[in-house]
């Protein structure tokens, strides 16, 4: 099975929500892709090479807790 086989597959069986929070973000993975290749993301603004792989995972302090923000509002189709 292909990768995209797979993310196609594992996103089916997400809830409606799960899925627009995937979509968001492959939008913006994508978004940055093409920062780069413009020369307008991180390494054109001289953020030191390695720096998100050093600091990513490296919180010391108390745990972080998403706290819970509700359903999410169920609006009526556009016609």
């Amino acid at each position: 099975m292909t990768i995209e086989e797979q993310v196609v597959t594992t996103l089916r069986t997400l809830p409606t929500a799960g899925q627009y929070e995937v979509l968001e973000f492959i939008r913006r993975l994508r978004h940055c892709s093409q920062q780069e290749e413009r020369g307008t993301g991180s390494t054109a603004l001289n953020w030191p090479p390695g720096l998100y792989e050093s600091t990513a995972g490296a919180w010391q302090g108390e745990p972080l807790v998403r706290e819970y923000e509700g359903e999410i509002e169920q609006r009526n189709e556009l016609s």
